[in-house]
């Protein structure tokens, strides 16, 4: 006998939210991996990572397969973990936007859609469920997070002079070689006080062992800068992955500010006092150049990093050969060639446009 307030329209609807339920491919999965989850919120919070009763909240991205979040040992366990959580709840981007988020590993990932699917870094988010339990989101996602790590940091010095070079070997932990076809590696120095870029360089990426390397720009004066690294898809032209070194490095004006001159050529050959001179060649400085004829500065009135024009000085009345003498502060370089000067005065007045 049916109880005199049932309702046969109530048991249609439960009928209906359960279909809904189990016929959504993303509440199945959810369903499916609930064990999974458990186990690793647990494994969590048992090593004092993370307490579901503090206020602390986070979200979780959960490779699917069940394999690829190493808990072997508590280091690899940890060190996934961090690399996978984000101490915050994610707010989804919307069609035309990127959000930026940075998990405890110190890495920042790219939340963007592409396609019509929705993507943190390189791996796809397959399911949201932003209330999955008292301060948890889950993110269940396609692939492990890319991780861009420096092998070698112990031997990346945080104090450098301009001009100086360092090699970095950077690894993609778990990253795809067909993937890497479509990624420029990119590093940046930014100014601590302004974030302004004061140096950057990008590789095309083709090994997951990539080498980079680093040059640090001419400074005139010491600089706190951040080294970052950023993985940039091609594609959409935005990082997807980012590391910030977690030290401050500390640059240094060189003594050296400057590089080596090379003295490639000269025309013309003979010259004369105030006749025009050009010197070709590389290095060269527009603040610091300066070119002397036997000892004699001439006057410099253009000077790309390739090209000097300058006026030959007064040298006496005498026709000798003059030493072309060209040299950037800390940089002196003799021509191998002598000129060969004939004592003769050009006026100023008279010189041909093109000598200019």
């Amino acid at each position: 006998m049916q109880h005199p307030l049932y309702n046969s329209s109530f048991d249609d609807l439960l009928t209906d939210l359960s279909s809904d339920v189990f016929n959504d491919p993303s509440q199945t999965l959810l369903l499916e991996k609930d064990t999974y989850i458990q186990s690793v919120l647990n494994t969590a919070e048992s090593l004092k990572l993370f307490d579901r009763r503090g206020n602390q909240s986070i979200t979780l991205f959960l490779p699917v397969d069940e394999h690829s979040f190493t808990t072997n040992t508590r280091f690899q366990f940890e060190y996934c973990w961090n690399r996978h959580t984000f101490p915050q709840k994610l707010m989804l981007p919307s069609e035309h936007s990127v959000v930026q988020l940075k998990t405890l590993m110190n890495i920042t990932y790219a939340v963007y859609q592409f396609q019509g699917k929705t993507f943190i870094g390189t791996s796809e988010i397959l399911l949201y469920d932003a209330d999955y339990d008292t301060n948890v989101s889950i993110c269940l996602i396609h692939d492990v997070l890319v991780n861009l790590r420096v092998s070698n940091i112990s031997s990346f010095a945080c104090v450098m002079v301009g001009r100086q070079e360092e090699e970095i070997y950077i690894q993609f932990d778990t990253f795809k070689t067909c993937e890497l076809d479509r990624m420029t590696l990119h590093y940046e120095l930014h100014r601590s006080s302004d974030r302004t870029i004061i140096g950057n360089a990008r590789v095309v990426c083709d090994l997951s062992d990539q080498k980079l390397d680093v040059t640090i720009p001419m400074i005139q004066s010491k600089q706190e800068v951040n080294f970052w690294l950023h993985l940039t898809m091609d594609a959409m032209n935005i990082p997807i992955a980012s590391w910030l070194r977690p030290h401050t490095m500390m640059l240094f004006p060189s003594v050296h500010k400057e590089c080596n001159v090379c003295i490639g050529d000269f025309t013309p050959q003979r010259v004369q006092k105030n006749q025009a001179l050009w010197i070709d060649g590389s290095g060269f400085s527009l603040l610091y150049t300066k070119v002397s004829l036997s000892g004699q500065n001439a006057v410099v009135y253009t000077c790309t990093p390739t090209l000097i024009k300058c006026i030959v000085p007064d040298c006496g009345t005498e026709q000798k050969e003059l030493l072309l003498e060209v040299s950037n502060r800390d940089f002196c370089v003799t021509s191998r060639n002598v000129l060969l000067y004939t004592g003769r005065s050009v006026n100023c007045t008279k010189r041909k446009a093109g000598d200019a």
